[in-house]
């Protein structure tokens, strides 16, 4: 007897989260904080970057609007809102594609607000810009989107991006060497059980084979996360 592809999807899903022991939590040290993980349906959270990538932002989104009252906030790509929680971050949603609730359905490269954001944040968004969903083959549209999202932010505002490193040439050229960042991350994912650790640039540059896109592991294999913060 054959089970359908919907059913035999809910059976490999069972079997790795039994595999992940999802019961079990990760965690990442990272300036004497220790980021944990999270498990999620949601997009295969269990077994990719996003476990990690979505925790870690969070702490330096609070880390740097803790002393502002009432920041403005924006989020480009609407990411967050599926792993908030009760936990939810006050902010303007802006994405091309994704029909939602109060998002902005409008492109950053064009996108004019009357006002300036005193954050502005992207997980694992802008590298499909000028690449994917139609846009093929524009590659400097990448970097217009880079740099349209620090130009709305205010005097000593923040850019926080996290992007999967050896998916397009256009991240890795912008990613690596780039002294404009206040504060960069590398992370490796380790193994099947999506263990994540802390690395460095050289490293990643060095393990680029093994660290390739859904090269040995699901998804992204290493990410960077970065901070700009605009003077």
């Amino acid at each position: 007897m054959f089970l359908s592809n919907r059913y035999t999807g809910i059976i490999t899903k069972l079997i790795l989260k039994k595999i992940l022991n999802q019961t079990k939590i990760n965690s990442l040290k990272i300036l004497d904080k220790q980021i944990n993980q999270i498990y999620d349906d949601y997009n295969n959270t269990y077994i990719n970057e996003r476990s990690i990538e979505i925790p870690f932002c969070k702490h330096l989104i609070k880390e740097k609007i803790a002393n502002i009252k009432n920041p403005k906030i924006l989020e480009i790509g609407n990411t967050l809102i599926h792993y908030e929680g009760s936990e939810k971050i006050s902010r303007k949603i802006l994405d091309k594609y994704e029909i939602y609730p109060e998002v902005i359905n409008e492109d950053i490269v064009e996108y004019s607000p009357n006002e300036k954001f005193d954050l502005i944040f992207s997980i694992s968004t802008l590298e499909h810009v000028g690449s994917d969903y139609g846009e093929k083959n524009q590659q400097e549209k990448f970097m217009d989107a880079i740099n349209r999202s620090v130009d709305l932010l205010k005097n000593k505002g923040f850019f926080i991006v996290t992007l999967p490193l050896f998916y397009r040439q256009a991240v890795d050229n912008y990613v690596f060497g780039n002294e404009s960042f206040n504060e960069k991350y590398f992370l490796i994912r380790e193994n099947f059980n999506n263990d994540w650790k802390l690395s460095n640039e050289d490293e990643v540059i060095n393990k680029k084979d093994y660290l390739g896109y859904n090269k040995n592991y699901p998804c992204a294999n290493s990410i960077f996360i970065g901070v700009i913060e605009k003077n």
